[in-house]
């Protein structure tokens, strides 16, 4: 007869394993906090849900429970089964995980106890036990595959007066917010007139360069009214290191307190991954970096993300010769490139198509390239906004 503690021992593991595993979910689900740190709490939870079945196998058999001991042996006989290394590879890094395939895709222990009639519900609860927390794994993944959905689809109400902040992304090619006022007011005159946008920005600069408080009050740059909506945008590399992303996070977090507390809306210019010859243009997972990231914090301090990163992506993947980026450097936008991410923004902030929009900034982007960019800037921000909040 085996005694209760034996029986329960491999339901404690799963029960200390799955509270870690529900937290590091939570954790993504709640998409706060660094989406690289995210990313390693994941991995680790993985890699944990391989080693407990070796954890079970070598340290139980020197215990006192001697019936859960021999079961953890391995079987026995006409028993034994052929045990195949399986693995999860996340991130270009494969976590071991052993165990036979099973027909859900999930990977039983490789010891696959010896089953007797007194030790076949203690093999149950280690196969299961196992078996549960690669699901819980699995779910880790779907949490933060989820965390790129945006949960801010539209500004509450019409911006008016709205503040670009940010860096050398906005103010190449005679200035982003230029172009995005320009595009409204092509698009309806007498409801664009009473737009003012202005732009403050620094070479290089993360958002940690910048004085909110200053660039906020009413005033201080020759605008009498609070701003409606301000457009933070980071480095673009920002999400491609721990220490960045948790930087631009506790900025953004910092600055939309400032920014809602004078009655405003914060919003994210989600900027493109690098193409070649920058440095960055190798990591594939740029983009992905850089758009978890962004959904995450505006997720967490409830902005809206305006996705250009996203849009430069589809119009790179349908026109490959299209030249969205300076060629010197692979990082900064080219007129088209400004041109599209100010389209993103109108149909972001506006809800409108700018599919159909006479701003050629004086004939200087032709009529097809205008014409292109206005429909993939539709089509990315429609695709982005109408996101499922949970995963299919």
């Amino acid at each position: 007869m085996r005694s209760a503690s034996s029986g329960n021992v491999s339901m404690v593991c799963l029960r200390l394993s799955a509270t870690g595993a529900a937290r590091s979910l939570r954790a993504c689900n709640g998409a706060s906090g660094d989406i690289v740190a995210l990313r390693s709490r994941v991995a680790a939870a993985i890699a944990s849900v391989g080693v407990l079945g070796r954890k079970l196998a070598a340290e139980l058999p020197m215990s006192s429970m001697r019936g859960f001991g021999r079961q953890c042996d391995g079987p026995r006989g006409k028993d034994r089964e052929t045990a195949e290394a399986g693995s999860i590879s996340y991130n270009g890094q494969a976590h071991r995980v052993r165990g036979e395939p099973t027909g859900h895709g999930l990977a039983a222990p490789a010891a696959v106890p010896a089953i007797t009639s007194d030790e076949n519900i203690m093999s149950l609860h280690f196969r299961t036990s196992v078996q549960i927390l690669l699901c819980i794994a699995v779910l880790l993944f779907a949490g933060l595959a989820s965390a790129a959905t945006p949960v801010v689809k539209a500004p509450k109400t019409t911006p008016q007066r709205v503040l670009f902040v940010g860096n050398s992304y906005f103010y190449y090619n005679a200035s982003l917010h230029f172009h995005a006022r320009r595009i409204a007011l092509a698009a309806d005159p007498a409801w664009a007139k009473p737009f003012i946008y202005k732009s403050s920005t620094i070479a290089a600069a993360p958002l940690a360069h910048h004085n909110i408080e200053h660039l906020i009050t009413p005033g201080n740059l020759g605008v009498k009214d609070p701003f409606d909506m301000v457009i933070l945008q980071g480095n673009s590399t920002d999400a491609m290191s721990e220490r960045a992303s948790g930087a631009f996070r506790q900025k953004a977090i910092e600055f939309n307190e400032a920014i809602t507390g004078r009655g405003a809306m914060t919003a994210l210019y989600m900027t493109p991954a690098h193409v070649k010859p920058s440095k960055w243009a190798g990591r594939s997972d740029m983009m992905r970096n850089t758009e978890a990231l962004y959904v995450a914090v505006g997720n967490e301090i409830g902005a809206l993300v305006i996705p250009v990163g996203l849009a430069f992506e589809e119009a790179y993947r349908r026109r490959p010769d299209i030249v969205l980026h300076q060629p010197y450097d692979g990082s900064h936008p080219t007129l088209l490139g400004t041109y599209l991410g100010a389209c993103v923004v109108y149909a972001s902030l506006y809800g409108r198509s700018p599919v159909g929009n006479t701003y050629d900034f004086h004939g200087q982007i032709d009529k097809q390239d205008a014409a292109f960019l206005q429909q993939v800037a539709e089509d990315t921000v429609k695709a982005f906004y109408s996101r499922s909040e949970k995963p299919q």
